[in-house]
């Protein structure tokens, strides 16, 4: 659950010597981040995300 709404996953999540696996794109769904806030740096082979995640009160 999610802010007391139930999730649903496009892909399972796994566990791993004690550790949670999932997918970007559901944890992207999960932060609001969108396509154009993703980018794939295919020098360094990372994934950069581009989002401000300051709540304001």
């Amino acid at each position: 659950m999610v802010a007391g709404k139930p999730l649903k996953l496009r892909v399972p999540a796994t566990e791993n010597n004690g550790r949670i696996f999932l997918a970007l794109r559901d944890v992207a769904n999960i932060y609001e981040i969108r396509n154009s806030e993703i980018k794939w740096d295919p020098h360094d082979k990372i994934v950069v995300i581009e989002k401000d995640f300051v709540v304001y009160k």
